[in-house]
């Protein structure tokens, strides 16, 4: 069974816009471009956080960095996260990613700095903010033994 929150209004606008990043000077075509709904709006914040000490220091911080992982995780902050591997690369190399819900940049630079991997210097981290415009995921609820998959 496919559930489904209906339809409430569908927009279809074509206009010229400027590529993301495009300079332009024409501030009719500005204003036209942040007026555009262009998809549901949702803003999560997400760093991706980097080794700056031996592998040895950073193993020796890991357990603590896994509990507030955790603990970010089970409080609805963290949306997900992992390990992040560059094209032609072997393995991470220590790369890893954090997707969390905040409400500013600072909020969200709070909670990142928190991570012990962080706070002890073990880790460093770039902090960006997602606008989220377009995707979608399933969730596939299994009633039998209470538990859901997101597709």
């Amino acid at each position: 069974m496919r559930l489904s929150l209906p339809l409430v209004a569908s927009v279809f606008f074509v206009s010229t816009v400027p590529a993301i990043g495009q300079d332009t000077t024409d501030q009719d075509l500005i204003e036209t471009a942040s007026e555009l709904d262009t998809g549901m709006g949702a803003e999560l914040y997400f760093y991706i956080t980097r080794p700056t000490r031996s592998f040895e220091d950073v193993v020796k911080i890991l357990p603590a960095h896994m509990d507030f992982v955790h603990t970010i995780e089970d409080g609805g902050i963290m949306v997900m996260g992992g390990q992040i591997t560059p094209e032609g690369a072997d393995d991470a190399g220590g790369l890893g990613i954090i997707v969390i819900r905040a409400s500013s940049f600072e909020e969200a630079r709070a909670i990142a700095d928190r991570d012990p991997a962080h706070a002890s210097g073990a880790r460093t981290y770039e902090l960006y903010k997602w606008n989220i415009n377009e995707g979608s995921t399933t969730i596939r609820l299994k009633f039998s033994d209470q538990t859901f998959v997101l597709e």
